[in-house]
């Protein structure tokens, strides 16, 4: 008796999840993966969207966002918890005051170029009052744009 059972528990099992829902036959939500947005991750396109919108593009997440969806920054795992997605917006705080400073400036980083894997070395910063720079060298340079 109990192996027609599990019998007909598998088939049912297989069934919805041939069908695509598993919910009903066991009482709880499946987690699904979530889908990858796009949008700009490039030099010019990051530029011209912040220019734009006076913000990130919305497949940009800071790095606490980023973590709150499983992002460890040691394990390079930013596609794979959030796809699609690169990490910008949080401060950058020009400590070796290689970018213009001024009172009431704040800068703010965001990754380019990033598909997958470990992050490179290109990043965007902008600042509250509408400066544009890029380093593709980590900040040991930067190019005014």
């Amino acid at each position: 008796m109990k192996s027609i059972v599990r019998l007909l528990a598998s088939a049912a099992l297989v069934l919805a999840l041939l069908m695509g829902n598993v919910s009903p036959l066991i009482g709880q939500a499946v987690p699904v993966a979530e889908a990858a947005v796009s949008g700009p991750t490039d030099f010019a396109g990051i530029i011209n969207y912040i220019k734009a919108n006076g913000k990130l593009p919305a497949n940009f997440l800071t790095k606490s966002q980023a973590t709150s969806k499983g992002w460890v920054s040691s394990k390079c795992n930013l596609a794979a918890v959030a796809p699609g997605y690169s990490i910008g917006g949080d401060v950058f705080s020009n400590y070796e005051g290689l970018l213009p400073a001024k009172s009431g400036r704040t800068w703010r980083e965001a990754d380019a170029y990033y598909t997958s894997g470990c992050r490179n070395a290109s990043r965007v910063l902008y600042s509250n009052d509408g400066l544009y720079y890029t380093t593709s060298d980590h900040y040991a340079s930067f190019q005014k744009w």
